[in-house]
């Protein structure tokens, strides 16, 4: 049986399948009100049937004059986390990552040249936020770290107890709050990751890199949704969400636990013009109230992630119906990394081998698409003898094909049998943390960013130009230029590792072209 006949069997399989998870294994949260989780809402500008989203943060002002600070650092295995007691909060992170055999610090949160309200886990209150914290304690405990802060105002009572963890990404906040006489509410606020450079760029320091940055919501099945930073609504919310916060190319911010639902609705604001705060609002309560959050704060990684929570594998940008094989691809390139010690001979080799692979499929391609145009010919030639004789021309046309055929499904099923590779490995190159700031030769220093000087974008264009091939008709020549400059436009906004996969598959197809007419294979 031939290949082709087992693609339509085995999509409708895979669309039943998708079908059947969805709507029949997909959990959902729901609260007695008949609220579920991820549920949103669209709050009103005023106060009339639902409470307005609440983003201004009431500090007392004679707590903002005041300079003191204790900042405690905190050293794990992956980050280095800096606390203040001003706001109890977490003011910077830094990510530690071993590039070519040496450890490299990522800064991707730091509020400690911005606002208090900047920092991450900002506890603020309706009335009156309280500003200087007291550290309480600061041990070492089985696993982590815990910092344990206290204050003490007319209004409450607060107490917040933070554990990171040594070995994994996560950082859980306790928070204990004792009102003294009216209810009040309570907001958990935390930023979005923002990759800044380690070396100056155009001559400045600390320079935020253009990496998109996202909301990311659990929805009412439970699965994971993103809204681009431009196209979030400021006055959409969620209910009792179990999973919300941001990202950004590599990195995730986000809440993964919250089991006695301190958050009522959650929403987003918007500083500046790249960062997200993410807004975790409790409902209104008159008496002692005790929660415990945990949080995910590291690089999109599939190790990393399933340490703490396997739903963070939906923020990757390789998820989806060829999660799978991305995966995959990535483990190999990795496996070849771990022999030649350097991404980009990685990306060589890979590609090398994946075109071996599929060598059967091109050269079967190339022999039907050969054919097609010979046939071609001979329909063309037919048309100029008989033009004047329409039976015969029918029915020499009809005895040409019935003894030669055309090989129209021959030559198109191998290219599409290859999107699938092309479209998982190209998730893979542009969006995996293990080639961020990856060396290759020269000017690429930098194998997750464009190709500063247009290098490998060119060559591509000029490889799709100058390849060998059966076309010999003018237009359709003229066509495969224009094709080529479009390309050329689009790739200039690749990552220079998925340039170098493009250049050398387009280099691999010229040589085999080459060869195929030089030995008449084809």
């Amino acid at each position: 049986m031939e290949i082709k006949n087992f693609i339509l069997p085995l999509f409708l399989a895979l669309l039943t399948t998708w079908a059947i998870q969805y709507w029949f294994f997909t959990p959902s949260t729901q609260s007695g009100d008949g609220v579920q989780s991820g549920q949103t809402f669209i709050a009103p500008q005023s106060k009339m049937e639902a409470q307005p989203l609440t983003r201004e943060v009431d500090f007392n002002d004679q707590d903002l004059e005041k300079n003191e600070d204790v900042e405690t650092v905190i050293e794990t295995d992956n980050a280095t986390y800096l606390f203040s007691s001003r706001g109890a909060c977490l003011k910077q992170l830094t990510f530690k990552r071993i590039m070519n055999g040496q450890v490299v610090a990522l800064p991707t949160f730091d509020a400690t040249q911005r606002d208090l309200k900047e920092c991450a886990f900002l506890l603020v209150l309706d009335k009156k936020t309280p500003v200087h914290y007291q550290l309480i304690q600061n041990k070492v405990i089985a696993g982590g770290h815990q910092l344990t802060y206290r204050v003490q105002t007319e209004l409450a009572d607060i107490e917040k107890i933070f554990t990171v963890y040594q070995a994994r990404y996560q950082v859980d906040v306790k928070i204990r709050i004792t009102p003294h006489h009216d209810s009040v509410q309570a907001r958990l606020l935390f930023g979005s990751p923002a990759l800044r450079e380690t070396e100056p760029v155009n001559g400045k320091n600390n320079t935020l890199r253009e990496d998109a940055i996202s909301g990311i919501a659990n929805n009412q099945r439970g699965s994971i949704e993103k809204a681009t930073l431009a196209n979030i609504d400021l006055h959409k919310g969620w209910f009792l969400p179990t999973f919300f916060g941001s990202e950004d190319r590599y990195f995730v911010h986000a809440l993964v636990a919250d089991p006695q639902s301190f958050t009522q609705r959650a929403y987003y604001d918007i500083h500046g013009h790249q960062e997200l705060i993410s807004i975790l609002e409790s409902s209104p309560f008159n008496t002692t109230k005790e929660w415990s959050l945990s949080f995910y704060l590291g690089p999109k990684e599939d190790q990393a992630m399933n340490a703490v929570d396997p739903r963070l594998e939906q923020t990757l940008e390789h998820s989806g119906i060829l999660a799978p094989l991305s995966r995959f691809l990535l483990l190999v390139l990795k496996y070849l990394y771990g022999f030649v010690h350097n991404y980009g001979w990685a990306i060589i080799i890979m590609t090398l081998l994946i075109n071996l692979i599929l060598l059967p499929l091109n050269i079967k391609s190339a022999q039907s698409m050969k054919k097609n145009v010979d046939m071609q010919k001979k329909l063309t030639y037919l048309q100029h003898r008989y033009k004047d004789d329409p039976d015969t021309l029918n029915r020499e046309r009809n005895a040409l094909l019935s003894k030669d055929g055309m090989a129209m499904v021959g030559g198109c099923l191998p290219k599409l049998l290859q999107l699938p590779i092309f479209f998982a490995l190209s998730r893979v190159l542009s969006s995996s943390i293990e080639l961020y700031k990856a060396p290759f030769i020269g000017w690429i220093q930098d194998l997750s960013a464009p190709d500063p000087y247009y290098v490998l974008p060119t060559l591509i264009g000029l490889s799709l130009i100058l390849q060998p091939n059966v076309i010999t008709d003018p237009k359709q020549r003229f066509m495969m230029i224009a094709l080529a400059l479009v390309f050329w436009a689009v790739s200039l906004k690749f990552s220079a590792g998925l340039c170098l996969y493009i250049l050398v598959g387009l280099l691999l197809n010229v040589i085999q072209m080459f060869v195929q007419q030089k030995f008449n294979w084809a």
